[in-house]
């Protein structure tokens, strides 16, 4: 044993020093709670304290704090950044005084050193332990002091004192964090197919000097049986997939120096694990046994059936609504006025209702799963059997019915008529021999007046409208006797 010693150059303090390291290591927080704060106050601002005289116990006999101290830090932090500590003072019924100065002493177990500054109520420190260090749990004690006045001379009186456990880790520390837009999204980390996915990850780790950051996304699905790796130098990315079920993301970052070549390379490693679920789509509502005429009897029993597709589970609610009743056509819209809803893994659901009152109703469906909600209207008419409710309703039916077929048959006549071309027929009289049958004379004078009426209209008609352009004055002139010319 002593040849060993020997050839390693170790003294006997040295070799209590390492004994005593080894048991911080495996017991830091029985050590941390044996760090007491001293009576004497060193002068130095940052100095070594050796191991051992963190098991000093002579304070059995102290005065009891007269404030309250939290200790909080910003850890976890990698071995070589920076880490800060913060000390809060507060009385005893948890206000925070008035400005007044006190004195800060902050010691660890992860290096031995101790620092002593001067601050109010709040004070800040901030400390990098390097990686000469092993990635632990450590201990960070604060003992606060007061100057008071004893007689002729003033003396440091502790006030206060905590701590607080820090860890130090050998991988970056930070989260990973998703979203997608998308209006209805009831869990973390479940969202859409075929939509865009946004990842980010959020180192907390503080260097005090410039580094720079590359990452490595992969994307795992299908039981890891398939990835997708994209390469990044931002510390996001985004994904789209249309795959259902279970995804992973695993992330590493590499950092290194942009200018100190003394600092290693740090890596990160983080996982971000994910569901993808398809949209509610094609909700139908069919009212079964021939009850899609729309005219339905109330006091009977009825059945409708909701379909649709998209991923389970789902949540189906439905209710029946009056035409005039706004309140709840809003609610069931929302899927809010749904005293028992239905949660399941189907994709069809046959459902039984029965109408209490006559008049225009619907069945308001609201199907909704993880991802999306949709909500679909079933509009009736509730009857009578066997009343005039019936013929009453069905009469508005029937004649509304007749009253479209008029105006589309009108409406068809109408351009048929309009497509037709022009064509004109005259009746002349060649020959009083060409009558069927002998007029009265007076009959035949009336005919022979009105004739000639005709044709003289139908000659100015034809040159005041260009549209008859196959008839012509000439061709009137042709075939009129020379008497009736005299009379033109």
């Amino acid at each position: 044993m002593l040849a060993i010693l020997s050839e390693k150059k170790m003294n006997a303090v040295q070799l209590v020093d390492q004994v005593l390291f080894l048991l911080l290591v495996f017991g830091h927080y029985s050590s941390g709670r044996n760090m007491h704060c001293r009576k004497v106050i060193v002068k130095d601002s940052d100095r070594h304290i050796p191991l051992r005289e963190y098991f000093n116990s002579d304070f059995k006999d102290e005065p009891k704090d007269e404030y309250d101290l939290l200790v909080s830090n910003s850890g976890p932090a990698v071995l070589g950044s920076e880490i800060s500590f913060d000390a809060e003072i507060k009385n005893k019924k948890g206000q925070v005084g008035d400005f007044k100065q006190f004195r800060y002493i902050w010691t660890n177990d992860a290096d031995g050193h101790e620092f002593e500054m001067n601050d109010d109520f709040n004070a800040t420190y901030s400390k990098t332990f390097y990686d000469d260090l092993q990635a632990m749990i450590y201990t960070m004690k604060v003992c606060v002091y007061d100057l008071v006045q004893s007689g002729k001379t003033f003396e440091h009186v502790r006030v206060a004192q905590g701590m607080t456990y820090f860890k130090l880790t050998e991988y970056l520390n930070g989260n990973t964090e998703s979203h997608q837009n998308l209006p209805h999204l009831l869990k973390k980390n479940v969202y859409e197919t075929n939509k865009i996915v946004h990842f980010k990850v959020n180192l907390t780790d503080r260097f005090d000097y410039e580094r720079s950051n590359s990452y490595l996304w992969t994307f795992k699905y299908d039981n890891d049986r398939k990835e997708i790796r994209i390469p990044t130098i931002v510390p996001e990315v985004t994904y789209n997939s249309s795959f259902v079920g279970s995804h992973s993301l695993d992330l590493i970052v590499t950092s290194f120096p942009v200018m100190w070549e003394t600092f290693e390379e740090l890596q990160g490693k983080f996982n971000h694990r994910f569901v993808l679920k398809d949209r509610v789509s094609s909700a139908e509502i069919h009212l079964k046994n021939g009850q899609d005429t729309g005219l339905l009897p109330i006091g009977q029993e009825l059945t409708f059936n909701i379909t649709y597709l998209g991923s389970n589970p789902t949540v189906i609610c439905w209710n029946l609504v009056q035409e005039n009743d706004t309140v709840n056509s809003t609610s069931s819209l929302r899927g809010e006025n749904c005293s028992k809803p239905i949660t399941g893994n189907k994709h069809s659901y046959l459902l039984s209702f029965q109408l209490e009152t006559n008049g225009e109703q619907y069945i308001n469906v609201s199907v909704q799963n993880d991802v999306s909600q949709v909500v679909e209207r079933k509009f009736f008419y509730g009857y009578t059997p066997g009343s005039s409710g019936y013929t009453s309703a069905a009469i508005p039916v029937v004649f509304s019915l007749l009253g479209i077929c008029v105006i589309v048959i009108g409406i068809v006549y109408i351009v048929r008529v309009k497509r037709k071309t022009s064509i004109e027929v005259a009746d002349f009289d060649f020959h009083p021999s060409l009558h069927h049958g002998d007029n009265h004379p007076f009959i035949r004078v009336i005919k022979n007046k009105v004739s000639t009426m005709f044709s003289r209209n139908l000659y100015f008609n034809t040159h005041k409208n260009p549209a008859h352009k196959e008839t012509t004055a000439k061709n009137y002139g042709a075939f009129l006797s020379s008497h009736e010319l005299e009379h033109l």
